[in-house]
C-alpha cells in the first residue's frame, strides 16, 4: 500500500487542521480524516476514513473507512464508501501499515477519538 500520499503528520501541522481550517483543497487521495456519521435515531458516530479522491464540485469525496479491531483506538481495518465533505471533522496523521498474513492493519502512534456503532 505504498501508493498513499502523505497527509498532515506532525503535531504542529496538525493544529492547522482544526475544523475551521479544513479546506477542500487539503483533501486529496491518501489523506486520513475523522468523519461524523449520524444514525436515523440522530446518534452521532466518529469514524476514521482515508480519501480516495479530491472533493468534487458537488462536495462529495470518495473515501475508504476504517473500523477499529481492538479497544485501543490505534489499530484499524478498511471498508470503502462515499461521504460529503461537510462531515469531515479532522485530518489525522498517517498510520503505520502492518501486514499479518492476508490482513492489513493501520496503526497510529496516538489513539484516535473514534465512536463507532
Amino acid at each position: 500500500m505504498s501508493n498513499f500520499i502523505p497527509s498532515i503528520s506532525n503535531v504542529e501541522d496538525r493544529k492547522l487542521t482544526d475544523k475551521e481550517n479544513i479546506h477542500p483543497s487539503k483533501i486529496s487521495e491518501g489523506v486520513h480524516v475523522l468523519v461524523k456519521v449520524s444514525s436515523v435515531k440522530n446518534k452521532h458516530y466518529t469514524y476514521l476514513r482515508v480519501a480516495k479522491s479530491e472533493v468534487d464540485e458537488d462536495g462529495e469525496v470518495n473515501i475508504m473507512f476504517f473500523k477499529t479491531v481492538d479497544d485501543t483506538g490505534r489499530r484499524f481495518k478498511q471498508v470503502e464508501t462515499d461521504i460529503s465533505y461537510d462531515n469531515i471533522l479532522e485530518i489525522v496523521p498517517d498510520p503505520k501499515i502492518i501486514e499479518k498474513g492476508k490482513l492489513i492493519y493501520f496503526d497510529f502512534d496516538e489513539p484516535l477519538n473514534v465512536f463507532e456503532k
